[in-house]
């Protein structure tokens, strides 16, 4: 009887600890959804609009090995690339859409970095300027299609955390180009 209790008991810790690895948290954080692990399931946002609407704006700049950064609109938006991203010298492209959503295009589109590169979006034309509930509610999108445009919503394919400069622009980091917007989640 005494025997059966202990058998009992060592089969419980074991399942305990079973159950808690499982449950355990990654320490890398949340990770982003996936067009391909979601298909057609990709959550929907609503994109952050601007005060006004704008017109459609660009800039290309040549950027290598040691890095640069890259400005649109007077710091609208800025671009940053380290040294050892890029392998070769490589023309980089940056544009705003025309319309009222705060959305980017960046490329060449798919260009993957061997090291992250930060986007840094101004936030001061924007309802997030004067709301911590939105601030504190923004991502960053990375966008497949233009499928969204004029529904200012947005099908995320990935999410990126932000973090909030002193100055009210938005942070995040990526490896790869392509669409980029900033959503409320």
């Amino acid at each position: 009887m005494k025997r059966t209790g202990l058998l009992r008991a060592n089969a419980l810790t074991v399942a305990l600890v079973m159950f808690a690895s499982a449950c355990s948290v990654d320490a890398r954080g949340p990770l982003a959804p996936s067009a391909d692990l979601l298909g057609d399931a990709a959550p929907v946002l609503p994109m952050l609009q601007r005060t006004g609407p704008v017109s459609e704006l660009s800039v290309t700049q040549e950027v290598g090995p040691l890095g640069g950064t890259i400005q649109l609109g007077g710091g609208e938006l800025e671009v940053s690339i380290p040294a050892g991203a890029l392998a070769e010298p490589t023309w980089i492209t940056l544009t705003r859409p025309a319309g009222n959503d705060v959305e980017y295009r960046f490329s060449p589109h798919g260009l993957q970095f061997a090291q992250p590169v930060t986007v840094k979006i101004n936030l001061l034309n924007t309802p997030a300027a004067s709301s911590a509930t939105i601030l504190n509610s923004l991502v960053a999108v990375y966008f497949v299609d233009d499928d969204h445009h004029g529904t200012h919503e947005v099908s995320a394919s990935e999410l990126f955390p932000v973090s909030i400069s002193l100055d009210l622009r938005a942070v995040f980091k990526t490896s790869h180009f392509s669409g980029y917007c900033m959503a409320m989640d």
